[in-house]
């Protein structure tokens, strides 16, 4: 299967970004922008009506498992809760779960929120 060109492959991760963040109990307004693209492409979110920010990972097809994902996320929350090290806080999807998947025609796409835990 042919890859889409790179402007292509920006729109689809912005469309991508901007649909699974009606999966995470965040304010309706909220926004989403792209600041890093890498392995996953890592957007920006934000709520300006409360001056809130998260990050949201799109994270590339095929490159970590959810069950992948998710464990990242525990051992960030155990790192967290210990108090050792200061880490963002991930975000449960409305389905109670922390990794959700987005299916767009016959490609997924795994997403994760944290909190950044600083105001926008």
């Amino acid at each position: 299967m042919e890859q889409p060109a790179f402007d292509q492959q920006l729109m689809l991760l912005q469309t991508v970004a901007e649909t699974v963040l009606g999966l995470y109990d965040l304010p309706p307004k909220s926004t989403a922008a792209l600041i890093n693209l890498s392995e996953n492409a890592t957007f920006r979110v934000d709520d300006p009506s409360m001056c809130r920010r998260w990050a949201l990972r799109v994270h590339r097809e095929g490159y970590h498992s959810k069950n992948a994902i998710a464990s990242e996320l525990a051992w960030l929350m155990a790192l967290r809760d210990e108090g050792d090290v200061i880490t963002p806080k991930p975000v449960k999807g409305t389905n109670g779960e922390l990794v959700q998947i987005h299916i767009r025609r016959w490609r997924g796409r795994v997403t994760s929120c944290c909190s950044t835990g600083r105001p926008a």
